[in-house]
Parts: structure tokens; C-alpha cells; sequence
């Protein structure tokens, strides 16, 4: 079984595709403050862009409904956690 990895995304993986946070296995996933900020920024935007910075802050609400995104929060199962830091 390979060794469990920590990813770090920037800001452009999740503009690109919302969902990129369950294509990492069972693999964390830490999403820095700034990274959300900056996500929120586009949100507003009428493209694909904005389309998926909304996609990608529902799928962090619905995240929070089971559990504290700082503390992580298990994706699924077999799946890793995402986890936002400041």
C-alpha cells in the first residue's frame, strides 16, 4: 500500500474543477485560508469560473454540515480529509 500523502491546492485547481478535492484516494487534502478567500472572490464571475468557485463553496458547506472543517473532515469512505488551515 503506497504512503498516505498531504496535498496543498492552489486556488486555480479548484476554479478549474470543483469536485478535485475526491480525486485524491485516501490522500489529505489542507486548504489554506487564502485559498478560500481567493475562491470566494470569483464566485460573482458569469464563466465557468464563477460557476465552479460556487460549485466548489457548496461542496464545502456541505462538508460543515458533518463536522468542523478544521479540524477535517472525512470525504468518504476509503477517501482522506480535507482539512482548511489558517
Amino acid at each position: 500500500m503506497p504512503a498516505k500523502k498531504n496535498y496543498v491546492l492552489d486556488t486555480s485547481v479548484y476554479l478549474t474543477e470543483a469536485s478535485s478535492i475526491f480525486k485524491f484516494e485516501n490522500h489529505d487534502i489542507f486548504i489554506p485560508l487564502k485559498v478560500l478567500e481567493e475562491v470566494d472572490g470569483h464566485k460573482k464571475r458569469q464563466d465557468s469560473v464563477g460557476s465552479n468557485a460556487r460549485h466548489f463553496i457548496r461542496i464545502l458547506d456541505d462538508l460543515r454540515s458533518k463536522g468542523s472543517l478544521e479540524k477535517g473532515i472525512r470525504l468518504g469512505k476509503g477517501l482522506g480529509i480535507v482539512r482548511v488551515m489558517s
